[in-house]
């Protein structure tokens, strides 16, 4: 043990000074590679339903009739709406 009036513990070898790390690589070749876990193990895809199909058909017919009332206001509303009808036939 030190006493107050040595600096220097008997027994402990001087620490020797400290070395430059090592330089880092010139080139770093990194994983472009990903993977994605899902929260769920399956995935269900089904045909649209009928009610599906009557409330786009349905909703087609309001912007029909609203378009008639309206004049060229819902024109690109009412082909948004016949697509929909289309794609889910």
């Amino acid at each position: 043990m030190p006493t107050h009036t040595s600096e220097v513990e008997p027994g402990r070898p001087k620490p020797e000074p400290q070395q430059r790390p090592a330089a880092a690589p010139e080139t770093v070749n990194g994983s472009t590679r990903v993977n994605v876990a899902f929260p769920f193990s399956k995935i269900n895809v089904q045909d649209p339903s009928n009610e599906l199909r009557e409330l786009a058909a349905l909703v087609t017919d309001l912007i029909t009739a609203l378009e008639a009332t309206t004049g060229e206001q819902l024109k690109e509303l009412h082909q948004r709406s016949r697509d929909l009808v289309a794609r889910l036939s």
